[in-house]
């Protein structure tokens, strides 16, 4: 039988850099010489650096300059035909909102430009900010997939894995099942085929499709 989960995403975080400079007042200070952290850290960190006008304006007019002459998707994706009405985006209009747009950080701005990019759903279409990107590593142990109730393949949910623990012990070892162990209060076996109920309070469905979506790794769902 399958039990019921409510997935809280980021248990545990595995740092493969460090910032440069460190200061008292710093929160990349506490976590520089610090393997496993919480998500909550990580974010902390990457938001120290404050948000810059100028800066922003230099992203957006080489980032429009770049699409608007060298890029086609600029033009074709301004009105996507079914099956790609999910692709649909006026890259040039999101450009000009976030230059319109204050962020409380440089990372949200990053954030804000990397995942409007990333909606084209473009594999030659890419933004990177490498103060930001592949700095930190995230791992889960939790796996997802669809599977449908036995005796009725109609009837199909989002899943933890049913070989979770077993993937999580051989790619990760057991130091990294203790941590995340410690933080479940559980052992992570007790999870395996779990349904998922809900992600950050919201159904998962909605949430596999929102990360689909800027994840920069899935193409339009008819693809």
């Amino acid at each position: 039988m399958h039990s019921p989960l409510l997935l809280a995403l980021g248990l545990s975080t595995l740092v493969s850099g460090s910032p440069l400079h460190v200061t008292q007042a710093d929160p990349c200070a506490t976590i520089s010489n610090t393997t496993w952290l919480k998500p909550s850290e990580i974010h902390s960190c990457l938001s120290y650096f404050p948000f810059n006008a100028t800066l922003r304006d230099n992203i957006v007019d080489v980032l429009s300059k770049t699409f608007d002459q060298f890029h086609t998707s600029t033009k074709f994706h301004l009105n996507m035909l079914e099956p790609f009405k999910d692709v649909t985006i006026d890259i040039l209009g999101e450009l000009q909102r976030i230059k319109q747009s204050t962020y409380s950080s440089d990372f949200e701005l990053h954030q804000d430009v990397s995942r409007t990019i990333k909606r084209l759903g473009d594999g030659h279409a890419g933004y990177a900010n490498y103060c930001y990107d592949s700095l930190f590593v995230t791992y889960l142990p939790f796996p997802l997939a669809i599977l449908a109730q036995p005796g009725n393949e109609d009837v199909q949910n989002i899943h933890i894995v049913p070989e979770a623990s077993e993937i999580a012990m051989k790619e990760f070892g057991g130091g990294a099942l203790k941590i995340w162990h410690s933080a479940l209060g559980r052992n992570l076996s007790d999870f395996d085929s779990a349904r998922i109920v809900s992600i950050n309070g919201k159904d998962p469905w909605y949430m596999v499709d929102a990360y689909a979506a800027v994840s920069g790794g899935y193409q339009s769902k008819t693809t």
